[in-house]
C-alpha cells in the first residue's frame, strides 16, 4: 500500500493556520495562505485583498492591538473537498482603542463560523462571520 503524505489535506492547513494564529508564528502563516488570499470578515465590513495585508493585520493586532487574542475553543472542524468550515470562540482585550472594533481595556468575545477554501495545501478564500 502506498504511504500518502496528509500535510496538505484542506483539515491539517486550517489546523496549521490555527496553530500559527495561536504560537503568533507570522512566517508560518505565509506558508498557509496562498499569495493570492482573499479574506473577508463579513460583520464587519472588512476584507484583505492578499496574504501579506492579511498577516500585517493579524500581526498588529497580535502584537500591539489586542496580544492576548485566542481562540478559546476550536467547537467544529469539517471538510467537504476543498471547503473547511469551523466554528470556534474567540476573546482579547483591547490594550488601546481601535476604531469601530473595540475601545481600550475592552473584552471581547465573539463566536465564529469560518469558511476556508483551500487549494494545493493553501488557504486562497477566508470568511469569517460572527
Amino acid at each position: 500500500m502506498e504511504k500518502t503524505d496528509k500535510s496538505d489535506a484542506p483539515l491539517a492547513v486550517v489546523q496549521r493556520y490555527f496553530d500559527a494564529y495561536a504560537g503568533k508564528h507570522w512566517d508560518q502563516l505565509a506558508q498557509v495562505f496562498a499569495e493570492d488570499l482573499r479574506f473577508e470578515h463579513h460583520n464587519r465590513n472588512f476584507v484583505c485583498a492578499n496574504a501579506a495585508e492579511t498577516i500585517g493585520i493579524l500581526k498588529t493586532m497580535g502584537e500591539n492591538l489586542i496580544p492576548n487574542r485566542r481562540y478559546t475553543k476550536i467547537h467544529r472542524m469539517e471538510a467537504c473537498g476543498d471547503l473547511v468550515v469551523t466554528e470556534a470562540s474567540w476573546e482579547a482585550t483591547a490594550t488601546q482603542d481601535i476604531p469601530g472594533f473595540a475601545k481600550n481595556g475592552e473584552h471581547l468575545k465573539f463566536d465564529f463560523c469560518s469558511l476556508f477554501i483551500v487549494k494545493a495545501g493553501r488557504i486562497v478564500k477566508w470568511d469569517d462571520y460572527g
